[in-house]
This record gives structure tokens, sequence and C-alpha cells, in this order.
């Protein structure tokens, strides 16, 4: 999961021919700061600076900068206290189905 830190476009490969080595689908995606997003880094460009991102639904983008986003992490509750080692929200509330660990202070 991540988290854009301001409204950001991307280009969206959709569909990719890779017996002829060719992008065969794309569309433009905004996505709105601060709302959180079901993707996952599946490559580093130039020391970090960039970014290939796939998506939940298998869409990828291309050379994201790094510091446009932020990567979320997922709860980890402790076995002691039923609440998470990062941000302090329990295991029993209803709202964690629905979000991303945030640690406090970000």
């Amino acid at each position: 999961m991540i988290r854009f830190n301001q409204d950001t476009e991307l280009t969206l490969i959709t569909d990719y021919d890779e017996e002829n080595d060719n992008i065969t689908g794309e569309e433009t995606e905004v996505f709105k700061a601060g709302e959180p997003v079901d993707a996952e880094i599946i490559a580093w460009i130039n020391g970090g600076e960039y970014v290939d991102l796939q998506f939940g639904d298998g869409s990828v983008a291309l050379t994201v900068q790094r510091d446009c986003f932020t990567h979320l992490r997922d709860h980890l509750f402790s076995p002691e206290t039923n609440c998470c080692v990062h941000c302090g929200i329990s295991a029993e509330d209803d709202c964690i189905e629905n979000g991303p660990c945030v640690p406090s202070g970000l």
C-alpha cells in the first residue's frame, strides 16, 4: 500500500504483448493525495530515485518519482497488548479492515 503526497497523474500500462515486447493498452489515472492505494514497488531505478509500481488490478506505472508517495506498512499486532506496534490501533477496531497502518507522526 502507498499514499501519494499530492494529486498525481500517472500513465498506467493495462495490457502488454510479451511476445512482441510491446505495450498494447494504456490509460491515465489521477491518484488523490492522502488516499491509500493498493500498489507495490516492483523495480528500483537510478538508485531508488524512481520506481516502477504494480497496482492491485495488475496495471503498471513506469519510472515514478519515489519521493511523490509514502509506502504504508501493514499492521503488526502485539500478542500482549492486541494493538499494532507501529500505530497503536487495537486489533478489535473495525476501521483496520479498510485502512493501512499509518504510524503516528506521519
